[in-house]
């Protein structure tokens, strides 16, 4: 224990003594003196006594501010708790606010790899748009009995690999890429087929 430590320890005790401080006070800013803690008070409640002796201040204020004094160090630690848990409770929420749009992503990832995935491996194509090629070539064998129909079905089974049905879904919706395009054709031709072509033949 340092001198500075010792001298301050015993001007504690000394208010203590002349029931300045409780002992309460004193006993616990002793004990952060001898754990290592390095706190100078005695000086600054001995001015405060003074000012309580000459009724600069009241009772209240005075015990108040001494109060203030003593515990300083046990508000900090208190305060470094709350703000430690409050950076736990937020870093939680990020990790689970993270978590979360991983999963909506991971969900939206898994949708697109079937919209598009289906389609090919149902058909047995090498594209989106042989694919929807494929399967308006076999419901037009079907139901070709529109004119209009059974020339698309003619002239797209004549060439492969889905370039005619590429072309027609370019000129209906230019502004969209034609995998997707082929892919939204698909579902259409399979979920409401004679509706969809008429719609692609018009």
């Amino acid at each position: 224990m340092n001198v500075e430590v010792a001298d301050e320890i015993e001007k504690l005790a000394s208010l203590r003594e002349r029931g300045i401080i409780s002992k309460r006070g004193h006993d616990y800013a002793r004990s952060l003196l001898t754990s290592g803690k390095s706190i100078k008070i005695s000086e600054e409640i001995e001015k405060l006594y003074v000012l309580l002796c000459n009724k600069t201040v009241d009772q209240k204020e005075f015990e108040k501010t001494v109060s203030s004094l003593i515990y300083a160090g046990k508000m900090e630690e208190r305060n470094g708790k709350t703000r430690t848990a409050a950076d736990k409770h937020n870093n939680a929420y990020r990790a689970s606010k993270g978590s979360k749009y991983l999963r909506d992503l991971t969900i939206i990832a898994l949708i697109a790899a079937f919209g598009f995935g289906f389609p090919i491996f149902a058909e047995n194509s090498s594209s989106a748009c042989d694919a929807a090629e494929k399967r308006a070539i076999s419901i037009m064998a079907e139901k070709g009995t529109d004119t209009g129909t059974v020339a698309f079905s003619n002239l797209a089974g004549s060439l492969s690999s889905g370039r005619i049905f590429e072309t027609v879904v370019r000129s209906k919706y230019p502004n969209i890429p034609p995998a997707l395009s082929c892919a939204y054709a698909y579902w259409n031709l399979l979920l409401n087929p004679d509706e969809f072509l008429r719609h692609l033949t018009r």
